[in-house]
């Protein structure tokens, strides 16, 4: 009978609702959650043991790109160095804040790339990690990094103006080379490393 099944249908919603509030409050970290198969489509390697995510090396024309905060219920925690090497012409990418670290040059040379975050929770930029991303337009440091490692944006000359917040203590060496226009108050040191208190 027709109410029968509503009455099913209703009782499973309410399961599954109550199963979704149960991961977001478990879970608020994963944001898109992926299956291995799904990761592999996208030509995305990722390693359960060490939470580490790149891609396969293998030729992806794809332009946009959202990475996975888990993959078969795995956190993904950092992305690996020369992690887009698959993603050629990739100029868009969403990192979830389920990831709290990029290895040393992880994104580095990536000529087309416009768009990228950083994400909340984030506290150290690593070395090399947007260099050489000539196309990259904007980028926002999230005031929960602390420090910025040298060449971490090296010369990103679409990147017009960069605002560090003052909850950064260190900025290493060239971290800023070719940006036209960085502004911090805080009270890091070091020369040449591209900002003007102030500016």
């Amino acid at each position: 009978p027709v109410e029968q099944m509503d009455a099913y249908l209703e009782k499973k919603r309410g399961r599954v609702s109550s199963a979704a509030d149960i991961w977001r409050r478990e879970r608020p970290w994963d944001t898109n959650p992926m299956t291995a198969s799904q990761a592999a489509a996208l030509n995305l390697a990722f390693d359960a043991g060490t939470g580490l995510i790149g891609t396969d090396g293998h030729f992806n024309g794809g332009r946009e790109l959202y990475l996975p905060s888990s993959v078969d219920g795995k956190r993904v925690t950092a992305v690996k160095t020369s992690a887009m090497v698959s993603y050629t012409y990739l100029e868009r990418i969403v990192i979830p804040d389920s990831v709290k670290y990029f290895e040393p040059y992880a994104f580095y040379d990536k000529v087309h790339l416009k768009y990228a975050n950083i994400p909340e929770g984030m506290e150290i930029i690593s070395e090399g990690a947007f260099g050489r991303c000539r196309a990259l337009s904007a980028i926002t440091i999230p005031k929960s990094v602390r420090e910025i490692r040298p060449e971490a944006f090296y010369q990103c000359s679409s990147l017009d103006t960069v605002v560090i917040p003052d909850s950064v203590e260190a900025v290493g060496r060239c971290a800023f080379i070719s940006v036209p226009h960085v502004i911090y108050h805080g009270a890091a040191k070091g020369f040449p490393w591209g900002a003007t208190t102030g500016n």
